[in-house]
């Protein structure tokens, strides 16, 4: 699992991205946030993550959200 910040995260378009401790930023989907229970993400929020290969590029998915 890896932790990491939220940089955006636009709720009518349904995706943003999450800048993990360490390397490059991670696309997120809505998709995740509705498996986690979740009805948005905010800018700087603390989340933690998995990250799985969909489409050829990185995604997050097993959200968990600490604030």
């Amino acid at each position: 699992m890896h932790t990491g910040n939220v940089v955006w995260f636009d709720t009518r378009r349904g995706f943003g991205f999450i800048r993990p401790d360490e390397g490059a930023d991670i696309f997120v989907h809505r998709t995740a946030l509705e498996r986690a229970g979740l009805a948005t993400l905010q800018p700087d929020q603390i989340v933690f993550f998995d990250v799985e290969m969909r489409d050829g590029a990185p995604t997050a998915t097993d959200l968990t959200a600490l604030n």
